[in-house]
This record gives structure tokens, sequence and C-alpha cells, in this order.
């Protein structure tokens, strides 16, 4: 850096620090408080409104199975699908497996294109059937 600007920057952090002196220590460990309380509830908040946005419908997910899933594999206590499917629930699979295989499926599986919310749906629908 070229010296002028190395003493222009520590004049201008000079006067910021003495802009700070003003400041009482109690009043500053309060404004610090207000602004981590602030962050935290912001935080919270987009954590509820996405838990909240992201929740699957089941009653939605049974038709997407039923309409995309059932001419393949069996669906909860249903006697039509094929051998080379698995059933579903799969078993010993858990609901963050599932909606990472319904992301990005492999072969012999199509990829149904389906949206975030509709694998939300199918995986709150299969999850919601008993296993067997």
């Amino acid at each position: 850096m070229r010296r002028e600007t190395l003493i222009h920057l520590k004049d201008a952090a000079a006067g910021w620090h003495e802009n700070l002196s003003g400041f009482d220590e109690q009043g500053m460990q309060m404004r610090v408080l207000v602004a981590v309380a602030v962050g935290a509830a912001l935080i919270a908040g987009t954590a509820i409104n996405v838990t909240q946005a992201r929740a699957g419908d089941a009653a939605n997910g049974a038709g997407l199975t039923q309409r995309w899933c059932s001419g393949c594999h069996v669906i909860g206590s249903a006697s039509h699908g094929q051998d080379a499917a698995p059933s579903l629930p799969p078993q010993s699979r858990d609901k963050a497996w599932l909606h990472a295989w319904l992301t990005n499926p492999h072969p012999p599986m199509p990829d149904l294109h389906l949206s975030r919310q509709e694998i939300d749906d199918i995986t709150t629908y299969l999850e919601s059937l008993p296993q067997k």
C-alpha cells in the first residue's frame, strides 16, 4: 500500500475509536445484548418459517405416490407393483435418506423431477405408513 493510504487508514481508525469513547461501558454492553437478542430472534424466526414451509402433506403425498410410484413399487399393504422395485416404505431407511434419493435418483428408477414440496409430501406420507 502507498504511504498516504496507510496514514489515512490510521487517522480513520483513530477517529472511530474517539467516537466510541463517548459511550459508557454499560451502554455499550446493553447495545451488544440488544443486537445479539435481535439476531437470535431473526434466526429463530427464520428456522421456524423454514420448518413450517418444508412440512410435508401426507394426503398429497399419498396421491403423488399412487400416481408416480405404484406402477413399480408395492406401497404399504397394496398388492400390486413389480418384484424388481423395493416395497415402500423402504425398511431400514430414514426420511433423510429417502429425501436424498428422490432428489437425486439412480437407475433403474427414473428421475421424476419432483419439486422439494412434492418430495416432502411423499416422504411424509411414506413415514406415516407402518413398517413391514
